[in-house]
């Protein structure tokens, strides 16, 4: 890889070693989990997160990766669809989730992407975390544009003044318009309702900015709904890779 070229623009096959714990067919049995308060949308297939309808498949368009060296054994996972469609926000400055599985060591770059362009919109330099990491694009960055699609990554580098990835992340992020029978968030007083409205409107990035860090039993329970439905989505699409981050993604929705 040359120094000019982003990670997310090499249009490689990502790595399947850092996305899950095998390739088992480990498929989901049952419905989402609902919320202690029963308010959780439902839709005809009885999830709380269903991909919008014309959402295009973005698997060619992303994916993940590291070299495992000597500054850091961590592997980064997108907290987004991937091969169940683009994930969707109608916010012009939305919120990113990843994972992480224990504290980093190095430097974490957070990058933004439109139109294959080789150099970012907007780039900034993100405190390591461990945990479920949440970036929202800040006002220093240029305001997304409804009806275009960015790509985004976040790169652990050894040190600032290297260019050795120790491993990265790279998916799709939609912007659309509210839709018209979306229901009223204003009317919603709290996270959970508000992530329900998000979720059942296909806003994927919006639901789960509400309960990605869960300070309730009934944030915890539909964030656990929202990574398992998504889990089942990602395998429904038979490719290897999906099925190992479904995985993944089951593996994240024990967690507290």
């Amino acid at each position: 890889m040359t120094s000019n070229q982003p990670l997310a623009l090499l249009r490689l096959k990502p790595l399947a070693t850092n996305l899950g714990r095998g390739l088992s067919l480990l498929l989901l049995a049952g419905p989402s989990l609902i919320a202690a308060d029963g308010a959780i949308a439902a839709n005809n297939k009885g999830r709380a997160y269903e991909p919008p309808p014309n959402s295009r498949i973005s698997g060619g368009n992303t994916g993940s990766g590291g070299s495992r060296d000597w500054c850091s054994d961590e592997s980064l996972a997108a907290i987004a669809p991937q091969f169940s469609g683009v994930g969707q926000s109608f916010s012009t400055r939305p919120t990113f989730v990843w994972y992480t599985d224990s504290p980093m060591v190095g430097v974490m770059q957070f990058e933004l992407y439109q139109d294959d362009l080789e150099e970012p919109l907007f780039s900034e330099t993100v405190l390591p975390q461990s945990n479920f990491v949440a970036y929202t694009l800040p006002a220093s960055a240029p305001a997304l544009t409804v009806g275009e699609t960015y790509l985004w990554q976040a790169t652990l580098r050894c040190s600032a003044d290297t260019e050795m990835v120790s491993s990265w992340i790279a998916t799709l992020v939609e912007i659309v318009d509210s839709t018209p029978d979306m229901p009223a968030v204003d009317v919603a007083n709290s996270s959970v309702q508000r992530a329900q409205v998000y979720a059942s409107s296909g806003l994927w990035y919006d639901a789960l900015a509400e309960v990605y860090d869960p300070e309730t039993f009934d944030e915890y329970l539909l964030r656990q709904s929202l990574l398992l439905d998504l889990a089942d989505l990602e395998a429904a699409s038979g490719n290897e890779i999906a099925i190992s981050i479904s995985e993944q993604l089951q593996d994240l929705a024990e967690m507290f």
